[in-house]
């Protein structure tokens, strides 16, 4: 029946419209497949898209469709997320490394590999001037899209916003939660990093109640909505939507350097 209801009427195919028919999956599996391919067909500047399959590294009862925040398809985020773990110190990555990365970069929450040209932006100087006791810290992985994206995007596929990312050095890998304003110490290898994200050790919401350890910070108190991209929705005379930055972004400067000038 569910079928049926779905085939009565025609919608315009979107990631929503995708997300809505794997909800119903399997007997929605010929909706599924001719609404990527329409996808694909409208909108082939974007890659995807990416979907979690229940037999796939992160158990659900349903696929589930993951949006990526840069327009990256998996070939290329895997290649920025590797040359990214080489400059923190964690290289040569071994064919298991290299396998638990592809389910890292598989979280459901939608993360994609931040590019080298935003390794200096003020966001990543705000997280590494917080924990200063942490050496050499690189990110790796972040959900944002950059304002040099934000252009390619369409009403049905909104860009992403400040969440969870994924900082490291050579030793341990690093998850900061934006939200709650944390950093967590998620293990030394990726192995570990998976697993953790898996059981929801981030958020302490599993069974067990465990939870990765906090790093401790430096005490300053900063608004950081001023250092990562916010987006917003404003629609235009033509009806079409763009986004735009909902807060200015700032140089980052600290304090200290404040009380100097």
């Amino acid at each position: 029946m569910a079928q049926e209801a779905l085939s009565e009427h025609t919608e315009q195919p979107t990631w929503a419209r995708l997300s809505q028919l794997l909800k119903q999956w399997p007997s929605t599996a010929e909706e599924v497949h001719s609404t990527i391919v329409s996808l694909h067909t409208l909108y082939p500047w974007i890659p995807g898209p990416h979907i979690n399959f229940p037999d796939g590294p992160w158990p659900t009862e349903k696929p589930r469709f993951v949006q990526k925040p840069h327009l990256h398809t998996e070939t290329v985020s895997f290649q920025i997320a590797t040359d990214n773990l080489a400059k923190a110190g964690m290289s040569p990555l071994t064919p298991s490394d290299e396998e638990f990365l592809r389910y890292v970069l598989c979280f459901p929450l939608g993360w994609s590999a931040t590019s080298l040209t935003h390794h200096n932006d003020s966001w990543v100087h705000y997280v590494k001037h917080r924990y200063p006791h942490i050496e050499d810290l690189q990110p790796i992985l972040d959900d944002m899209t950059w304002p040099e994206e934000v252009g390619s995007l369409v009403a049905s596929y909104g860009p992403g916003y400040p969440g969870f990312f994924l900082f490291a050095n050579s030793t341990s890998f690093y998850f900061f939660d934006f939200e709650t304003q944390e950093l967590l110490n998620a293990g030394n290898t990726l192995e570990e990093v998976y697993l953790g994200l898996r059981d929801g050790k981030w958020s302490g919401m599993n069974e067990s109640g465990e939870r990765w350890n906090e790093e401790p910070d430096n005490e300053e108190e900063y608004d950081a909505t001023n250092y990562f991209p916010i987006w917003g929705g404003q629609v235009d005379e033509d009806g079409e939507t763009t986004y735009v930055l909902a807060f200015p972004l700032k140089q980052f400067i600290p304090h200290l350097m404040n009380n100097t000038i």
